[in-house]
């Protein structure tokens, strides 16, 4: 292939300089055409040239600067300045000290140094208007302000005023700009929202953009967006605003409320410091310095990988989670969240296909949060509905501590901090009213069950529910001692070995009802019982129910050799103590 249009070139040059070899021998007058063009265009370069030479003249460049600062202030409204520019070649231009004053005595833009790299294709000019083809910016300081009482930014204003906004009294001559690529070097974003309470600060070492297409009406299309060790804050204040008592002037404000679409490709954020301080919620900080608050985040270590990123200025995102990580100072670190796709918006969060790694958890498969409005994450357990199908997964209790920290006053969660689950799962609900079906775990020690769950109000001890239908449950009386909240056995219960039973179980930590078929080393029981530990004293525990006894080696149980293997059946009233010296109990056999 290539080796044909090798010669289809050769072949085309070829007739060209033969078809101008007859024109000159066959038209005379065409030689005089030829030099006539040489002539012009050899005028057009002397030109160009010239002009080139001319702008590294002092006076003229300032000229030009003064040129071009009175045109954007006057197409701005505001006050320009320019401290000097310089040309290389003929399609650079470097701006040195620009400035641009804000709408209140204040500073809108400025820089230390703006390299502009342009297309002077004519065909572009005229079709496309002006193309930047590279942008470099150092040491810029953008803000960008909107204070009561006003309609729009200080930027939105700019650009209208700019013609970059669709307006009818302003489109007449809009300025047209394209661009491609933007280098930043040491650039300083800040966005303060005075009515909305909303403030956003961006410090930027190094950073690089590459466009698509643009249009600052719409949308703006990325190949790339790259920032690196950037320090990012949001904050939060209290509304100066508030929607049930708006002034009668505010009411009637037209408020801007158009939106701009942004799709990015390639979107990266590496090794960045974040903060997020919701001030209008928590003013102070509370709570202990090692529990995750969610209105005062300090996050380290912060990375953000996504592929095919849309978001728009309403708070919606959607794309391909590739890497989210970061370290809270809380001491929560999370080494990876990753996602075939991820959607965020003001009702949902969903995660679908994603990886979460932990130093100790790894979750995956399916999850999808559903709330009313982003604040609702401040109140997780009562206010986020949980749809998660959890498959293969290892979680630590102290991860899930961390999401619903109220969970440290449960005694369950509190004394098995440490402990690592295995599970399957599909949940559904609020932390506080959840419902899990399909569920299989696996604890160290060799516990392991399955079946459903259903729970309330598990982040307050004193009113936690839980009903339990289980098909197995494996596990030993040293492991329970482990996990259950002032479940003290007695030794003698460490003789029944494994258990497995398979039942119900309904109730608080210290007041349940159990309902099954239990298997020990020592025989079989069938029970219906009820357990009350107030305090969790096993000396104050009372019991009642019924229990039947199955080939069971009694005497070994109790450690007296005048029993042996028995099969009854029992009704246990105002049952107390658990050992053969303590045992009280009305029996009805």
């Amino acid at each position: 292939m290539a080796g044909r249009t090798m010669i289809f070139f050769r072949k085309l040059v070829q007739s060209a300089f033969s078809l101008l070899q007859n024109g000159l021998q066959e038209y005379p007058g065409f030689r005089r055409v030829l030099v006539i063009l040489a002539e012009f265009w050899m005028v057009l370069l002397s030109i160009a040239f010239a002009i080139f030479l001319l702008l590294q003249i002092d006076p003229i460049q300032n000229k030009v600067a003064d040129s071009l600062t009175s045109y954007f202030s006057d197409k701005l409204d505001s006050e320009v300045e320019l401290d000097y520019i310089s040309f290389k070649f003929f399609d650079k231009l470097i701006l040195h000290k620009f400035f641009v004053a804000g709408y209140h005595q204040d500073t809108l833009f400025y820089a230390d140094k703006i390299a502009l790299d342009f297309s002077l294709n004519p065909f572009t000019l005229m079709s496309r208007g002006l193309e930047v083809e590279s942008a470099d910016l150092s040491g810029v300081d953008l803000f960008l302000t909107r204070l009561a009482g006003e309609e729009e930014t200080n930027i939105k204003r700019a650009f209208r005023n700019l013609g970059l906004y669709s307006d009818t009294s302003r489109n007449k001559d809009p300025f047209r700009l394209n661009l491609n690529k933007v280098s930043l070097n040491d650039v300083f974003f800040h966005q303060f929202d005075q009515p909305a309470g909303k403030e956003l600060m961006a410090a930027i070492p190094t950073g690089k953009i590459v466009f698509s297409r643009t249009d600052f009406q719409q949308y703006i299309e990325l190949e790339s967006f790259l920032l690196e060790a950037p320090k990012l804050a949001i904050n939060n204040y209290p509304e100066l605003l508030k929607r049930d008592s708006i002034t009668s002037k505010a009411k009637d404000l037209q408020v801007d409320t158009g939106q701009i679409d942004f799709l990015i490709d390639d979107f990266q954020i590496r090794n960045a410091e974040f903060s997020l301080h919701n001030y209008r919620k928590e003013p102070i900080r509370l709570g202990q310095t090692d529990e995750l608050n969610y209105r005062h985040l300090e996050i380290e270590r912060f990375f953000v990988d996504i592929q095919c990123f849309s978001f728009s200025d309403k708070l919606d995102f959607e794309g391909e989670l590739r890497r989210l990580s970061g370290y809270e100072t809380s001491g929560f670190e999370l080494i990876n969240l990753s996602a075939n796709h991820a959607k965020v918006n003001s009702e949902t969060l969903s995660l679908e296909g994603f990886k979460l790694q932990t130093p100790q958890t790894e979750l995956g498969d399916t999850l999808v949060f559903s709330y009313g409005a982003y604040p609702d994450f401040t109140e997780f357990p009562d206010r986020v509905f949980i749809n998660w199908k959890m498959q293969n997964s290892r979680i630590a209790l102290k991860d899930i501590m961390v999401f619903a920290p109220r969970l440290k006053n449960n005694p369950f969660f509190r004394n098995n901090a440490t402990e690592i689950l295995e599970l399957n799962a599909a949940i559904r609900g609020r932390v506080n009213n959840l419902r899990v079906t399909d569920l299989s775990i696996g604890i160290q020690g060799g516990t392991n069950l399955r079946g459903d769950l259903r729970s309330r109000d598990i982040t307050n001890p004193d009113l936690a529910f839980f009903s339990f239908r289980l098909e197995r449950l494996n596990t030993k009386i040293k492991t329970l001692r482990q996990l259950i909240p002032d479940f003290n056995a007695p030794s003698n219960y460490d003789k029944l070995g494994s258990l497995s039973f398979n039942g119900s179980f309904d109730g608080f930590f210290g007041d349940f009802v159990a309902y099954g078929y239990l298997k020990t080393a020592l025989g079989n029981a069938e029970v219906d019982m009820s357990l009350k530990t107030p305090g969790g004293a096993r000396d104050n525990s009372t019991y009642s129910g019924e229990l039947a006894l199955i080939d069971f080696d009694l005497g070994t149980w109790l450690d007296d050799s005048a029993f042996g293997r028995v099969n009854f059946f029992t009704a246990v009233k105002n049952g107390k103590g658990f050992t053969g010296q303590t045992v009280q109990a009305t029996i009805d056999a």
